[in-house]
């Protein structure tokens, strides 16, 4: 014996389909993915200030350097460019 068809689920196949999402071009999910990426990696290095701090102290004490002696503005440049900081420290291998 067959069920009888409750109203919800009448309701339900009658509705139309939902339209799909319109394609976005790569140029758009590249951007999306790199603010993900931005915003990740800050998540990150709010969760590990302390630690990134004594990896940074560490590593001025092993190269024996003092920031104290360097020019401001390159100081304020490797706080404020992560790629410039990057290339800096290669720079000190």
């Amino acid at each position: 014996m067959a069920r009888p068809v409750k109203e919800k689920e009448m309701t339900e196949k009658m509705e139309p389909k939902k339209t799909r999402r319109p394609r976005r071009s790569p140029e758009e999910l590249l951007a999306e993915l790199d603010k993900k990426r931005q915003r990740l990696e800050k998540r990150v290095l709010k969760k590990n200030q302390e630690a990134v701090f004594a990896v940074g102290s560490a590593f001025l004490k092993l190269t024996e350097m003092d920031l104290a002696t360097m020019d401001p503005e390159v100081v304020g440049r490797l706080a404020e460019d992560p790629k410039f900081a990057k290339e800096f420290v290669q720079g000190l291998r």
